[in-house]
């Protein structure tokens, strides 16, 4: 009698534990307190930034139109100078005696025009020796014109209100035609900043661009700029674009040649993109992340493509949209199953 009971009571026993293991799988998960973020949209505007070196818009190297020995230099550098102002001149010996060697050729060119002209009345030269005196005295002028176009380039002179700002070649050194003497620097226009920009950086500007311009010597003073030119070729050496920024004003600051700058520049480019927590963000990897979004309620896991991430916010340019709702808080606890509770 005492087995049967114990072989009873076993299966009950059993039963009975069973029955309470399966009541506590089917409990209720419990609510996840969240705090949620209005999704917004912005409008994206491209920054670029660079370095460069301030120079004037007319900056010029000056050189003699004719080879020769260095006489004088009038100038020192940073010196400032006035339109029309001698700057250096060369040894004018050798020049001025092929001057006189010209004008005496056109001399000898006209008296035999002149004869052969008083010929040919008299019927005693004829048409073609006329026509060869007069080719010979055309060339002589012209011999004449070019010596004294080359005795006027042989002194440099100032082209506008500027200042010196290298000194390239010394006195009674030689210097060849065309050779650069002095760098030359006008006041008269504008101050200007060029910077080298990468390919991507390129195709993001346009003429007209704003940008603000911190200078190393007033580091307290922002400067505002705009794109004055824009390079469509690369550097066949750096593979980088120039651009050119013009200061629009620069108060009493004295700016001097060679200051650098330090530039950004904010593109009239706009993109259209949402703006969303970073703390939303989780499982981000290279230019994709996840964020839950609340839909009716629960949280639905969504894949988003990242544009940049900021401090405290991540910009986004697909899988989100603006007036959505993204978990903010306690987003690591969720699943696409977990119930929430909204925390104002």
């Amino acid at each position: 009698m005492s087995k049967k009971y114990f072989f009873i009571v076993i299966p009950c026993v059993l039963i009975l534990g069973g029955c309470k293991t399966r009541e506590t799988l089917i409990q209720p998960s419990a609510t996840v307190s969240v705090k949620v973020s209005e999704v917004k949209s912005t409008v994206f505007h491209y920054v670029v930034r660079s370095a460069g070196r301030l120079s004037t818009s007319k900056e010029q190297k000056l050189s003699f139109k004719t080879g020769g020995i260095i006489r004088n230099i009038y100038v020192s550098e940073g010196q400032s100078v006035n339109h029309g102002d001698v700057l250096a001149s060369l040894d004018l010996s050798e020049i001025r005696s092929q001057v006189n060697q010209a004008r005496d050729a056109l001399d000898k060119a006209e008296r035999d025009y002149k004869r052969v002209l008083n010929l040919y009345n008299d019927s005693v030269a004829t048409l073609e020796q006329l026509q060869n005196a007069q080719t010979m005295m055309q060339i002589a002028r012209s011999n004449y014109e070019i010596a004294s176009f080359n005795l006027q380039h042989s002194t440099i002179i100032a082209p506008a209100k500027g200042r010196i700002l290298k000194i390239l070649m010394e006195e009674h050194e030689i210097a060849g035609p065309g050779y650069p003497v002095l760098l030359f620097g006008s006041t008269e226009g504008h101050w200007v900043i060029r910077i080298s920009v990468t390919d991507r950086d390129r195709v993001n500007l346009t003429m007209n661009d704003t940008a603000l311009v911190k200078l190393d010597a007033f580091p307290s003073r922002d400067f505002k700029a705009r794109i004055s030119e824009l390079a469509d070729m690369a550097d066949p050496f750096t593979g980088t674009f120039e651009v050119e920024l013009m200061l629009d004003d620069v108060g009493n600051y004295m700016l001097l040649t060679g200051m650098i700058a330090r530039v950004e520049i904010f593109t009239n480019n706009g993109r259209n993109l949402t703006v969303i927590p970073v703390e939303a963000l989780f499982q981000a990897s290279g230019d994709t992340g996840y964020v839950y979004e609340v839909v009716n309620g629960k949280p639905v896991k969504r894949m988003v493509t990242l544009f940049e991430i900021a401090q405290n916010e991540v910009l986004v340019s697909s899988g989100i949209k603006p007036g959505s709702y993204v978990v903010t808080e306690n987003v690591h606890a969720l699943s696409d199953n977990t119930k929430i509770t909204v925390i104002p």
